[in-house]
């Protein structure tokens, strides 16, 4: 894990915590789609009304893991469906959320 991280070709090493810029960033996207009814408020609250934490990375059978207890993606989890069944249903999902919001690159 630690050969892992410490490849600059994935990971850089940060000064400070950006959790908090990330979560304002955050809030300024549910806003923006709460007041175009892309989302409704219950999901933007789900996402924006926590203090924001940041995840962990740890070990786990000779595979790095990243627990996210007590972030805003858990608390999000609780209300969506989440279950992948393979890789072709994850990219059918990707491709179900950029034909509506293209965020995530494919």
């Amino acid at each position: 894990m630690s050969e892992q991280l410490n490849n600059s070709l994935h990971y850089n090493k940060l000064d400070n915590d950006p959790t908090k810029d990330h979560h304002n960033i955050v809030k300024a996207w549910a806003s923006k789609w709460f007041r175009e009814a892309k989302i409704i408020g219950e999901i933007s609250e789900l996402v924006t009304g926590v203090e924001p934490k940041s995840g962990v990375t740890y070990m786990a059978m000779l595979k790095p893991l990243n627990k996210c207890c007590g972030t805003a993606i858990e608390r999000l989890s609780e209300k969506l469906p989440s279950f992948v069944k393979d890789t072709t249903n994850l990219i059918k999902k990707i491709e179900k959320v950029n034909s509506n919001f293209p965020l995530i690159p494919f």
